[in-house]
C-alpha cells in the first residue's frame, strides 16, 4: 500500500468542516420551517379567498333580491297602469259613442 493513501485511524477534527456540517443542519431546519410557514401561509390565503368569495356571493344574493323585488314592483305599477289607461280608453269611447248618438239625434230633429 502506499503511504499517501492510507489515513491513520485517529484523524484530528477539523472545526471548520464540524461548523460547515452544523450551519448545514442549521440551514436545512430553516428552510423545512419556511416550507411549514409557506404552507400555513398558503393555508391563510385560501382562508381569506374563500372568504372574499363568500362574502361576495352573499351581497350578489341580497342585490339580485333587492333588484328582484323592485322589478317585481314596478310590474305591477305598470299592470295599474294598463288598466287604469284601458278603463279610461274605453269611458272615453263611451262618451264619444253618446256624443255621437246625441249629436244625430238633434241632427235629425233640424
Amino acid at each position: 500500500m502506499m503511504p499517501w493513501t492510507t489515513a491513520p485511524r485517529n484523524t484530528p477534527t477539523f472545526p471548520a468542516i464540524d461548523e460547515f456540517h452544523n450551519l448545514r443542519q442549521q440551514q436545512q431546519t430553516q428552510q423545512k420551517e419556511e416550507a411549514v410557514l409557506s404552507v400555513s401561509d398558503q393555508r391563510t390565503l385560501y382562508l381569506q379567498v374563500n372568504i372574499f368569495i363568500v362574502d361576495t356571493t352573499r351581497f350578489l344574493n341580497h342585490f339580485y333580491a333587492l333588484c328582484e323585488e323592485k322589478f317585481v314592483d314596478v310590474h305591477r305599477r305598470i299592470l295599474r297602469l294598463d288598466s287604469s289607461l284601458t278603463l279610461l280608453e274605453e269611458q272615453l269611447r263611451s262618451s264619444y259613442r253618446v256624443e255621437e248618438t246625441e249629436g244625430h239625434c238633434v241632427d235629425k230633429q233640424k
